[in-house]
């Protein structure tokens, strides 16, 4: 009954919307922070401080501000908007990590999907940003869902995008990776049957290729006896699909570096 009560918090939490979209004939997106959100996003930080969240939401200035920081480390034209309720983000081709797995093609295009996602999110932490009161700081993401990468696999390429999370920046490189890694791992394994959980597992790992954040990813899940209502939100998995997910990811050998 308990569980069931986490989950439910947890699919609530993860459909609220702080945002809106809009996009124009030229492929141009512009993403707007709903008024009144920074206050549902003060109380959130502090509710998701409790149980021990890693990532906080930002307020609406600093969220433009990094947004357009990470587009320009990226190459890419994000731009704020005039009235600084948001950002203007350019035409990324492909579709979200989230979307093919739901989709129905191909376990072997799926597959690559998550190889590029892996791959993708090593390129983004090897990064590093001055932004918003912070030098020099080692990329990571802090919501690496599989929504929140676009892949394109007739190009053999993935995209990060929507940064609007941050990593609490006291947290050291190695964790914070960790935690991306886990978010992406988990989030996709929600999208897929178990029986391809060690397959999901390992083809994100071989295109991160990381063996130090590997194994502090391992060792964090292997420390999450249950995941927090955080995390759920991120990933909605049933406790046995989270047992039997945690147990794959705990037979992992990841493979060493060239």
């Amino acid at each position: 009954m308990i569980d069931r009560v986490r989950l439910f918090v947890a699919r609530r939490l993860a459909a609220v919307r702080l945002h809106l979209w809009t996009e124009s004939s030229d492929g141009v997106r512009t993403k707007y922070r709903k008024w009144g959100a920074d206050v549902s996003i003060v109380v959130g930080n502090q509710y998701l401080r409790i149980p021990g969240a890693l990532s906080e939401c930002l307020r609406c200035g600093e969220w433009i501000e990094w947004e357009v920081a990470i587009g320009q480390i990226l190459g890419r034209d994000v731009q704020p908007l005039p009235e600084r309720r948001g950002v203007a983000l350019p035409f990324m081709s492909g579709e979200s990590l989230a979307d093919l797995l739901k989709s129905t093609v191909c376990w072997d295009q799926k597959r690559q999907g998550l190889f590029l996602a892996g791959k993708a999110l090593r390129d983004f932490h090897q990064r590093k940003v001055t932004a918003c009161g912070i030098e020099n700081w080692s990329l990571s993401h802090g919501d690496a869902t599989s929504s929140n990468v676009i892949v394109d696999c007739r190009e053999g390429c993935a995209n990060w995008i929507d940064f609007d999370m941050r990593h609490q920046t006291e947290l050291p490189a190695l964790a914070r990776q960790a935690d991306d890694l886990r978010v992406l791992i988990w989030s996709s394994a929600a999208l897929v049957e178990k029986s391809v959980y060690d397959d999901t597992i390992a083809t994100i790992c071989d295109g991160y290729a990381d063996t130090e954040v590997i194994d502090e990813m391992r060792q964090l899940t292997q420390r999450t006896r249950l995941p927090a209502v955080f995390q759920l939100a991120q990933a909605p998995l049933s406790t046995a699909e989270f047992g039997h997910l945690r147990a794959m990811m705990m037979a992992l050998k990841p493979k060493p570096a060239d």
